[in-house]
């Protein structure tokens, strides 16, 4: 696989290819026959003209509907799914390539794992072998994660302060991506912030807000104990696992440090998580 990701507009590009050494023909009906389809791909899809239905296992619900936006019989099938758009091409000798488009960026390393995952599937089913369960998912999203720079974050100045915000998928659930940090369900208003909600060096007041296991909060202070700011941390479910959004607004300097500790906070945490998933 060959993965490349680009921002344009503001939308996340991923594209990559696999050789499937199989005659293009044989790839190319995986691709649009939705018995095929439904051994790789991750829901049951059918195409009818120029609209094409979702259905996912296991799911009661109404099926999601895309359109297709571009056909080229035995070579190129585009279509949207929800906000995104996916760009399929079958080379003459058999190598699958994809363009993926769409809004959420922090979840660019689940979509490249996810699709690792289906296209390693895919060339299963093509050369006849029995479907595995995929261990990888977690490994291959750290390291698409790293490979893309996520997690970076970003520092903002408004002129009357500044705010820094890290937003990162990780690689477990919420549930675990809280116990992780210390399982502060017995943290109330007014209690001491758990370590592993801190910055090193940063001077934290009491807790000003928890609901376990989704979001905590507090202020912090400079060296002389005035109070400069918020911090605050917020899981919520994203694409494959836990989406963590996390905020500290201060004035004066610091915003660039401040950034630069959390990016190492949130990587150790990532780093810690994987960890817990293979050992």
């Amino acid at each position: 696989m060959n993965e490349t990701f680009t921002i344009t507009g503001g939308r996340g590009v991923l594209t990559a290819s696999w050789p499937m050494d199989r005659p293009p023909e044989q790839v190319w009906r995986s691709l649009v026959d939705a018995d095929r389809l439904a051994e790789w791909f991750p829901a049951r899809a059918e195409i009818d003209g120029d609209v094409i239905v979702f259905r996912f296992p296991d799911d009661p619900g109404e099926p999601a509907e895309g359109k297709v936006t571009e056909r080229v019989e035995g070579s190129v099938l585009a279509y949207g799914w929800g906000g995104d758009l996916l760009r399929w091409e079958v080379s003459p000798e058999g190598v699958l390539s994809l363009r993926h488009t769409f809004d959420d960026v922090p979840g660019a390393a689940s979509f490249a794992a996810g699709w690792t995952a289906c296209a390693a599937a895919l060339r299963g089913s093509l050369h006849g072998l029995a479907p595995v369960e995929n261990t990888a998912w977690a490994a291959d999203h750290e390291r698409f994660a790293a490979m893309f720079a996520l997690g970076e974050g970003v520092a903002e100045d408004d002129g009357d302060g500044w705010k820094v915000r890290v937003e990162r998928q990780l690689p477990a659930s919420v549930e675990a991506t809280w116990a992780h940090l210390g399982e502060p369900s017995f943290t109330d208003v007014g209690e001491p912030v758990p370590p592993g909600f801190l910055a090193p060096g940063l001077l934290a007041g009491p807790v000003t807000g928890v609901e376990a296991p989704f979001h905590l909060g507090y202020r912090w202070r400079d060296a002389s104990g005035a109070e400069r700011g918020d911090v605050r941390w917020e899981l919520a479910q994203g694409t494959g696992g836990a989406r963590l959004l996390l905020t500290q607004t201060g004035t004066g300097e610091g915003a660039e440090r401040a950034r630069l500790a959390w990016r190492d906070v949130v990587a150790r945490l990532a780093a810690g998580l994987l960890l817990s998933h293979t050992s």
